[in-house]
């Protein structure tokens, strides 16, 4: 099982030190300065939300600019910008410190306030369909595999055996964070470890509010492009 994380955290390191570990914490700020590091997908996704639940449009109404997220995390940790968006271990850092940062906005809270389900960022499991044809048996246990592998990490004790042996790759390694980190995975407000038609559908009312708010210019055809494979 620890090899599996092991795979995992070193494939997630590979985009600028991201982690699905923390790709569920957001912070926002609406005031000044917002300053945001997101990949393109996710970002759009978090204007879809913010508009939809605030009306806010965060391009518009927000003087924004992008940049790393070290310097980024520098600069709100000496006050020089209010707030950011920020998908990476940069925001379980800054909520491993209550007496200093807040939450202003979670697109999960008020997404699972609607539907019963967080918007799903990067845990969905991405496969050409050739290869899941190509052998269904494969694909089935694959996704076996990683469903398990969150399940694992939700145990106190096994969350403290990977970091342990990989934490400084996952730039887990102040004792603030880890609890951090046992918070959300016991709330299970990371890592959505079962797929089934109801977490589907949930994604896809995200999709239409996605169109309504002018983020995309079509909902996907959800027969063609979502798969169920796991129990």
């Amino acid at each position: 099982m620890l090899d599996i994380v092991k795979i995992a955290l070193r494939n997630l390191t590979r985009f600028g030190r991201r982690t699905v570990l923390s790709s569920m914490l957001i912070t926002l700020g609406i005031v000044a300065v917002l300053l945001f590091i997101a990949t393109a997908g996710s970002f759009k996704a978090i204007k879809a939300a913010i508009r939809d639940a605030t009306g806010l449009d965060v391009e518009h109404d927000t003087k924004m600019q992008q940049i790393a997220g070290p310097a980024l995390y520098k600069l709100l940790q000496t006050g020089k910008v209010d707030a950011m968006i920020n998908l990476s271990s940069f925001s379980v850092a800054a909520t491993s410190q209550p007496d200093k940062f807040r939450s202003i906005f979670s697109p999960n809270d008020y997404w699972k306030k609607k539907t019963g389900y967080p918007i799903v960022w990067s845990a969905p499991i991405v496969a050409w369909r050739s290869w899941v044809d190509e052998n269904p048996t494969r694909a089935k246990n694959f996704v076996a595999a990683v469903e398990e592998s969150f399940r694992w990490l939700r145990k106190p004790e096994n969350l403290d055996a990977a970091v342990k042996k990989y934490g400084t790759l996952a730039s887990v390694t102040t004792p603030a964070e880890i609890a951090t980190y046992k918070k959300l995975l016991g709330e299970k407000a990371i890592f959505l470890a079962h797929w089934d038609s109801k977490v589907v559908d949930a994604e896809w009312q995200f999709l239409d509010v996605a169109k309504k708010q002018g983020i995309i210019d079509a909902v996907p055809d959800k027969k063609k492009h979502a798969l169920l494979l796991g129990n």
